[in-house]
């Protein structure tokens, strides 16, 4: 069970209104996205960071391989915010979970 799966757990067992269920769930969003903000750490300064995996990349990476994975699975764009002025490029791919092995082999 992963962290956010985790999380929704405990908000069912209505432990996200205890403190330690509350530090819990904080504990969780360690290893989530971004992490704890530098505003969560100094407001709780008790709660156990967890540790990010570490994945290592096989550098060994067919371009044809990935241009054909790319051609049928994946898609490029391009946001453009009139409001910031920022460009932001995407590469998205859609899988089902049990492709996932295929992701790992990349």
């Amino acid at each position: 069970m992963g962290p956010s799966q985790r999380v929704v757990r405990l908000m069912e067992n209505k432990e996200h209104l205890t403190e330690d269920g509350l530090n819990k769930i904080l504990s969780l969003k360690s290893v989530l996205n971004l992490g704890l903000t530098d505003t969560l750490k100094t407001n709780f300064p008790n709660v156990e960071q967890i540790s990010r995996p570490v994945i290592e990349l096989n550098n060994s990476l067919d371009p044809k391989w990935v241009s054909g994975f790319s051609e049928g699975d994946a898609s490029f764009y391009v946001a453009i915010s009139s409001k910031t002025d920022r460009v932001r490029i995407f590469f998205e791919t859609c899988l089902n979970i049990k492709d996932i092995s295929v992701l790992h082999n990349m």
